[in-house]
């Protein structure tokens, strides 16, 4: 190859293409393993500081910064969620689950108006998700509650971005008004990062760790003891990996549902009609049992609302 081209990335020196693409390819794969680390971390404090770590070594990768947001927004961080989940659509302006991000955010700050653009947007692009049909529906009416005025309307899809990294534009699927499902009810400010979470736990442990402690006292139970959140009730739901048999899983996952409900009601004072039991065994796995990693992801208690 007779043209060269020079990259100084570091200390790295390339002048051949080739050499450009191999090292290119490199990094890639680098970012990737560094996004699964990321991921496979429980431990909140330590996920932080990783992801923290991956933006600055992957600044381009859509899905980093998107878990570095998730985790500030665990951590009670809005603005710094914020922030990360708006590089993320810059970055990918079809990234449909960061546009539902921003949304959550923006409801919880009560920009009612921005919240019915995000779901806008993020519907767009995959309008298969039903939570966030649910968002925009609760974000338009607290638009129109606050403002007394309609919310805005969805504005028009412009032509997809060629450049890797774009502004994002403020689009919307039309609406669907025909409705054959029973509306949920509608999601208060704080609602989101709780049923958004997992609390994580050991094998055949009912024992709360270091981080599923960290989770409960950082987000659930001061969500919970929000003004805005003093009626709502949830199902604290328990889950187990698929070793071992199903009366046994079933034990266990109750065990740890019983964790959490009886650690919210002990140190946060959380009215104990609120909070209601259900133990799923392995029978609802988050992710397939194939794997270490993935049998991990399914030890865990999760919440869901319930009124």
């Amino acid at each position: 190859m007779t043209r060269k081209f020079q990259v100084i990335s570091g200390l790295v020196l390339v002048t051949h293409f080739v050499g450009l693409v191999a090292v290119s390819n490199v990094f890639s794969a680098d970012c990737k393993v560094l996004y699964d680390n990321i991921r496979k971390e429980r431990t909140l404090m330590k996920k932080k500081d990783m992801a923290g770590e991956g933006v600055k070594a992957c600044p381009n990768d859509v899905a980093i910064v998107y878990e570095y947001g998730y985790t500030m927004e665990r951590l009670r961080k809005y603005e710094d969620a914020l922030d990360q989940y708006k590089k993320a659509v810059e970055l990918d302006s079809s990234y449909a689950k960061a546009y539902f991000s921003v949304g959550d955010i923006q409801m919880l700050l009560k920009n009612y108006r921005e919240a019915v653009v995000a779901y806008q947007l993020g519907l767009q692009h995959d309008s298969a998700d039903e939570r966030a049909k649910a968002s925009l529906k609760d974000a338009r009416a607290k638009y129109k509650q606050a403002t007394g005025n309609e919310p805005p309307a969805p504005p028009p899809p412009l032509k997809k971005a060629v450049a890797a990294k774009v502004t994002p534009v403020e689009v919307a699927p039309a609406e669907t008004k025909k409705e054959v499902k029973p509306t949920p009810a509608p999601m208060v400010h704080a609602e989101a990062p709780i049923i958004r979470l997992d609390v994580p736990f050991s094998k055949k442990s009912a024992t709360l760790s270091q981080d599923a402690l960290d989770v409960l006292s950082v987000v659930v139970g001061q969500a919970m003891n929000r003004p805005d959140m003093k009626n709502v009730r949830f199902e604290i739901g328990g889950h187990a990996d698929d070793v071992g048999d199903a009366p046994q899983n079933e034990e266990v996952s109750k065990k740890r549902a019983e964790a959490v409900r009886d650690y919210l009601l002990e140190n946060f004072g959380v009215s104990g009609d609120r909070l209601s039991v259900a133990a799923y065994g392995h029978k609802r796995p988050k992710v397939p049992n194939t794997s270490p990693e993935n049998q991990e992801l399914n030890r865990r208690v999760g919440f869901s609302r319930t009124d």
